[in-house]
C-alpha cells in the first residue's frame, strides 16, 4: 500500500501493447471477411490465394484451412475481448499485463511468412553460399532441394506450428480466467483410477470406432475397385486362412514359415477373432481398431499423470487427429501389417510403467515384443535409458532381456524357419552394408553415405511429420532419444519411401512420440499438474496438419481419392464387373495365379500364388492385369510379354479379356500327370 508521503511510480507509454491489438483487430477482421466471403459465395477470399500460390509446385493446402484459421481468429478476439473486459473491471490492466496477453498477437504476419520463404528460395546465392559451406564444413554434398524447392512446405509448416503455440498461450490465459470447476478442469485426484467411468473417455471410445468403421468401409472400397494389393493385406490373410487349415502361418509369396520374415507369435492370437469371420475385411477392421484404439490408452496415460478428465478427452482427440494415425492404416495402398498391434501395446505398457503396475507392464510389454522384432529395440533403448536416468537395476535386467530376445530372433529364429539360412530384412540396408555389422563398417569407412541420407529431405520431412503436430513438444523431454536409433534405421533403407508416415514403419516411433508428449505437458504443481496450453497446441497443431498430411473426408488425401474414384468411376465398375464374372468361372478349390492386387480377391481359394512365382503343379488359372502397378510385379511391357507368352504357348490357353484383365486356363493335357 501506497504511503501517504509517497508517490506511485511514473509510467510511460509502451506502443508495443497497443500494436499487438491493433494487430489482433486488423487480423480478425480480415479474417471475418474471409469466412462470410467463403460462407456467401463459396470460395475462398482473394487475398489467402497467397497461400496456395505459395504450394502450386505441391498443392497441399486444402481450402478448409483458411476457413478455420478464420473462424479460431474470431474465437480469439470475442474471447480475448472478453479476458480484456475482465481485467478493466478488475483494473488490473498494468503494460506489463497488456504486452504478456497482447503482445503475441503479431500473427497475422505469419500468413507472409510462406510467401517470403518462397522468395528466399530464389535467391541462388543464398542456395549457394549454403551448399559450399555445407561441402566444406562436412566433407560432402546435402540434397539441394531441402534448401530451394521445398521451401514453401517449410514456410507452411512454421506458420502452423507457430499458430499452434499462439492457441496454447492463449489458451494458457483463459484458463488463468476459468475457475477450477469450469470444463472439468480439476486435476484427477484420487478417482484417476476409474478414468474409464468419465463421459469424455467414452466420448474418446464413440469417436474411435466411428472412425474404425470409417477407415474399414474405405479400406474395402479401395479394395474392391483393385487398388488394394495383396501384399500385405492379402499375405496375412492367407496366412491366418492357413492356420485354420492346419498349415501354419504359411504364405506362397514367401515360401516358408512366416517366422522367416518376421517373429509374430501375436498372430496366433488373431486366429480366434479370424475364424468368426474369416475375410479380409476383418484384418481391415483390426488394423483400424488396433490404431485407433491407442487413444484409450492416451487417456489412461494423462489421467494417470494427473491431468484433468477434459484435458485427457482433448489429447485423446488429438490422438485420432494425429496424421500418422490415419496415413498407417492404410500403409500406401498395402493395409494391414501385424506392427499396428504395436501401437496400443506400447502405450498401454508405458501407462502402467508410470503407474508403477509392474505385472500389467510386463504383460503388454511382453504383447508388444510378440508383435515384431522392431518392437524389441525401442524398448532395448528404453529400458537402458531407464537405468542410465538412475532408476531400478530391474531396468538394466529388462534391456539385456530385450536384447537376448532380439539376438535369438535375428540369429536364429529367423534363420532357422527362413530357406535362406539367414534374417531374411538385411537386404534392407544392402547398399550401406547389410548386416548391423556392415552397417557400422559403412558408417566408419563412408560416413558422407549415411550421414548424407539422414539429411535428405525425405529423412527431414519424415521427421518434421512426425514432430510438428505434436507441436514439437516431444523434444522437450529426453525419452525422445529412445526412437533415434529406429529413425536411422528407417532413414538408411535402400528404399527411401519408406521413410515417409505413409508406411508401417514409423508404428514403434508413435507410442515413444507421445510418451514424450504426454510427459513435456506435466507441470510441477499438485493444484495444476497439466499444462493446458501445451494441451490446446497439440490439439491445433494436430487439427491443421492433419488436413494437410492426414486421411479423412477433410483432408488432401481422402479428397484426392474420392476424386480419383470420382473421376474414374466407370472404369472401376468395370473391374468390379469382371471380378464378378472371374469368381463365377474360377472355383473356389483351383489353383489360381495372379497380379498382385487381383490376387487379394482369390485369397480365399485352397492355394493363390503372385505371379512371379512358377508352382508346382502349375496353378489352374492364371489372371494377369496389364494395368498392376504394385509391388512385386513386372513392368507393363514384362507383363505384355508374359501374356503373349501364355497365350503362345500350349500349356494354358486363352479364355477371356476384361479391358486390362487376361484370364488363362491350363489345358487339359498339361493337368495331366
Amino acid at each position: 500500500m501506497v504511503g501517504a508521503d509517497e508517490q506511485p511510480a511514473v509510467r510511460y507509454f509502451n506502443p508495443l501493447p497497443a500494436l499487438g491489438g491493433l494487430l489482433v483487430l486488423v487480423g480478425a477482421t480480415f479474417n471475418l471477411s474471409t469466412l462470410l466471403h467463403t460462407i456467401w459465395y463459396g470460395r475462398i477470399h482473394p487475398v489467402h490465394y497467397v497461400w496456395l500460390w505459395v504450394a502450386k509446385d505441391q498443392p497441399m493446402l486444402p481450402p478448409s484451412l483458411p476457413a478455420i484459421i478464420a473462424a479460431l481468429s474470431i474465437m480469439v478476439l470475442l474471447v480475448s475481448g472478453a479476458y480484456f473486459w475482465h481485467r478493466l473491471r478488475r483494473r488490473e490492466l498494468a503494460e506489463q499485463s497488456l504486452w504478456a496477453y497482447w503482445g503475441w498477437a503479431f500473427w497475422p504476419a505469419l500468413l507472409a511468412l510462406p510467401w517470403l520463404m518462397h522468395f528466399v528460395s530464389l535467391n541462388n546465392t543464398i542456395n549457394t553460399v549454403l551448399h559450399q559451406f555445407w561441402v566444406n564444413t562436412f566433407g560432402y554434398e546435402i540434397t539441394l532441394e531441402l534448401w530451394s524447392s521445398r521451401w514453401h512446405l517449410l514456410g507452411i509448416y512454421g506458420c502452423i506450428i507457430l499458430w499452434g503455440w499462439a492457441i496454447g498461450r492463449f489458451t494458457e490465459r483463459v484458463r488463468d480466467l476459468l475457475p477450477d470447476h469450469h470444463l472439468h478442469l480439476q486435476p484427477a485426484g484420487p478417482t484417476a483410477s476409474n478414468w474409464w467411468r468419465e463421459w469424455p473417455f467414452w466420448v474418446v471410445v464413440l469417436l474411435s470406432l466411428v472412425l474404425t468403421a470409417y477407415h474399414t468401409q474405405t479400406q474395402h472400397r479401395l479394395w474392391s475397385n483393385l487398388m488394394y494389393g495383396s501384399p500385405d493385406i492379402g499375405y496375412y490373410t492367407e496366412m491366418l486362412l492357413n492356420v485354420l487349415r492346419g498349415r501354419g502361418l504359411s504364405c506362397e509369396a514367401f515360401g516358408h514359415h512366416f517366422f522367416g520374415e518376421h517373429f509374430s507369435p501375436i498372430l496366433y492370437l488373431l486366429v480366434p477373432i479370424f475364424a468368426l469371420y474369416p475375410h479380409i475385411q476383418t484384418l481391415m477392421f483390426i488394423g483400424a481398431f488396433a490404431v485407433l484404439s491407442g487413444s484409450w490408452a492416451i487417456y489412461a496415460l494423462l489421467r494417470g499423470q494427473g491431468g484433468s478428465m477434459f484435458s485427457a478427452g482433448m489429447v485423446a482427440i488429438a490422438y485420432l487427429l494425429y496424421p500418422s494415425t490415419s496415413r498407417i492404416i492404410y500403409g500406401s495402398s498395402y493395409g494391414f501389417h501385424e506392427i499396428l498391434l504395436a501401437i496400443p501395446l506400447m502405450l498401454w505398457s508405458f501407462h502402467f510403467y508410470l503407474r508403477r503396475r509392474w505385472g500389467w507392464m510386463l504383460l503388454f510389454m511382453l504383447l508388444a515384443m510378440g508383435v515384431k522384432e522392431d518392437v524389441v529395440v525401442v524398448y532395448t533403448v528404453f529400458w537402458t535409458y531407464v537405468f542410465l536416468r538412475g532408476r531400478k537395476w530391474w531396468a538394466l535386467g529388462l534391456a539385456l532381456f530385450s536384447a537376448g530376445w532380439f539376438y535369438i530372433v535375428v540369429q536364429h529364429i529367423g534363420p532357422h524357419f527362413n530357406h535362406t539360412g539367414e534374417y531374411a530384412k538385411y537386404y534392407l540396408w544392402k547398399n550401406i552394408g547389410g548386416t548391423p555389422l556392415g552397417i557400422a563398417q559403412t558408417l566408419l569407412k563412408d560416413p558422407a553415405l549415411v550421414l548424407g541420407r539422414l539429411s535428405s529431405w525425405p529423412a527431414v520431412n519424415f521427421c518434421l511429420a512426425l514432430l510438428l503436430p505434436l507441436a514439437i513438444l516431444p523434444i522437450r523431454r529426453a525419452v525422445v532419444l529412445v526412437i533415434v536409433p529406429t529413425l536411422v534405421f528407417i532413414n538408411l533403407m535402400d528404399t527411401s519411401d519408406f521413410a515417409s508416415i505413409r508406411f508401417w514403419h514409423q508404428a514403434t516411433v508413435i507410442p515413444v512420440l507421445w510418451l514424450a508428449a504426454v510427459l513435456a505437458m506435466m507441470v510441477a504443481d499438485e493444484f495444476r499438474p497439466l499444462h493446458v496450453g501445451r494441451v490446446a497446441m497439440v490439439l491445433s497443431c494436430s487439427l491443421m496438419l492433419h488436413l494437410l498430411l492426414g486421411y479423412s473426408p477433410f483432408s488432401n488425401t481422402g479428397r484426392d481419392t474420392a476424386a480419383d474414384l470420382q473421376r474414374n468411376a466407370l472404369w472401376h465398375a468395370d473391374r468390379r464387373k469382371a471380378l464378378q464374372e472371374l469368381h463365377q468361372l474360377i472355383p473356389p478349390t483351383a489353383r489360381v495365379q495372379a497380379t498382385s492386387r487381383l490376387m487379394a480377391h482369390f485369397i480365399d481359394n485352397e492355394q493363390v500364388y503372385p505371379l512371379d512365382k512358377q508352382p508346382s503343379p502349375p496353378a489352374d488359372w492364371v489372371i494377369i492385369d496389364l494395368a498392376e502397378d504394385i509391388f512385386g510385379v513386372q513392368t507393363p511391357d514384362e507383363l505384355e510379354q508374359r501374356a503373349r507368352a501364355l497365350d503362345a504357348g500350349q500349356q494354358y490357353h486363352f479364355v477371356r479379356q476384361w479391358n486390362s484383365i487376361l484370364l488363362f486356363q491350363l489345358s487339359e493335357t498339361a493337368a495331366t500327370p
